[in-house]
This record gives structure tokens, C-alpha cells and sequence, in this order.
């Protein structure tokens, strides 16, 4: 069984929700009209029951809050606001690429002590 694979449920394996993937995820989001009516942990983006494609450990929603710095169990857009939300994600992924600073999950999506 793959690392990236948690088993849930019954006969159910779910993936584990990584920095990667959500960078992956973002990009393929911010390609979209609006997205902040978008969820980049969302199958198809939607804004529907959450997360039944990923695993609860680590919750998606604590790798998206933490990539962008934010104290809080809201949406990035809900919390900044629309535009301020864009910037600070684009930034996030810029920086995260170049190495220059890793949120506090690492390119592996491992949580850093």
C-alpha cells in the first residue's frame, strides 16, 4: 500500500491531501470563472460535501488555511477577502516553488516540527 494511500472506511482508501496536491489543485482552480465559489479539495471544485475523495489526516482544510497563513477555519476568501486571498495564494505558490520558504507541511506533505 503507497504512503500517499490512507485506508478509510470500509474497502475505501483514500488518498492523503498533501501541499503538492493542493498546488497542483490550485492551479487547475484559478483556470476557472470565480474561484473563489471554488474548492480546490473539491471533486470538480464544487462547493458541496466536503472532501469525500481525501483522507481527514491531515484535513485539506488545514493544508489550504496553513499554505496562505491564516488563523482560522474559514475559507481563504471568506477570510481575506477575494482579492487579498488570490494574491496571498499566488505568492504562496511562488514562494513554495522556488524553496524559499515551506508552509508548515512540507513538498513531501509531511507536517514540519
Amino acid at each position: 500500500m503507497s504512503s500517499e494511500k490512507l485506508g478509510i472506511g470500509e474497502n475505501i482508501m483514500k488518498r492523503k491531501y498533501t501541499t503538492k496536491i493542493h498546488i497542483e489543485r490550485l492551479k487547475k482552480m484559478f483556470k476557472l470563472k470565480e474561484p473563489c465559489r471554488h474548492c480546490p479539495a473539491q471533486r470538480r471544485f464544487t462547493m458541496k460535501e466536503p472532501f469525500e475523495m481525501w483522507a481527514y489526516n491531515p484535513y485539506p482544510c488545514d493544508i489550504c488555511q496553513e499554505f496562505v497563513h491564516i488563523p482560522s477555519f474559514d475559507c481563504p476568501c471568506d477570510f481575506l477577502g477575494i482579492e487579498e486571498a488570490i494574491e496571498q495564494t499566488l505568492l504562496a505558490i511562488e514562494e513554495y516553488e522556488k524553496g524559499a520558504s515551506a508552509p508548515p507541511h512540507d513538498k513531501s506533505g509531511e507536517i514540519n516540527e
